[in-house]
């Protein structure tokens, strides 16, 4: 990740020690305008935060009971879902230069969600006896993700769309 950041800095210090300076119509050059290059070369530093809700979906179901006088399908978990809100915070570092932006956005995650699972065992002697046992579980998850983007501005105009592609590093605990 180190490394990574170094070579977007220092490409970034690279891009910014060049200047083009613009040719007149009779081959003389001219500086170019503090307008343009502001313009043409920015440093972006934001913070954005805010709530999320999860909806958790299982890929493959797990139960630390094993019912051996019914089926197994009782047991499963429900979930619920969108009930319970989370956080995150992300830093956001963007250098932009005539129509390119690198970007790097690490940002904290957050994320809840609740499952209940109910179990039963009524006595086939003695209907009388039984238990019912209910589990409310509430899961936390925190994790950290370090995307890395390029984009680059197609029109540069006050319509703009833009191509993007990027990776992320994805670390939980």
């Amino acid at each position: 990740m180190k490394k990574i950041f170094t070579v977007v800095l220092v490409l970034g210090f690279a891009f910014s020690a060049t200047a083009q300076y613009k040719r007149k119509p009779g081959g003389i050059a001219s500086k170019p305008s503090q307008q343009s290059k502001f313009l043409e070369m920015q440093w972006w530093l934001g913070f954005k935060a805010g709530t999320n809700l999860t909806q958790a979906v299982p890929i493959k179901r797990y139960t630390i009971m094993t019912p051996t006088n019914y089926a197994v399908g009782l047991t499963d978990k429900t979930y619920e879902s969108f009930n319970k809100a989370g956080s995150q915070a992300s830093i956001e570092i963007t250098f932009y230069y005539k129509g390119f932006s690198f970007s790097t956005q690490p940002t904290y995650r957050n994320s809840r969600f609740v499952y209940s699972n109910q179990y039963e065992w009524i006595n086939s002697e003695s209907p009388s006896e039984s238990l019912v046992l209910q589990y409310n579980q509430e899961q936390k998850l925190d994790y950290a993700d370090f995307p890395l983007i390029v984009k680059y501005d197609v029109l540069r105009s006050k319509f703009r769309p833009y191509m993007q592609a990027g990776i992320f590093l994805f670390h939980a605990n």
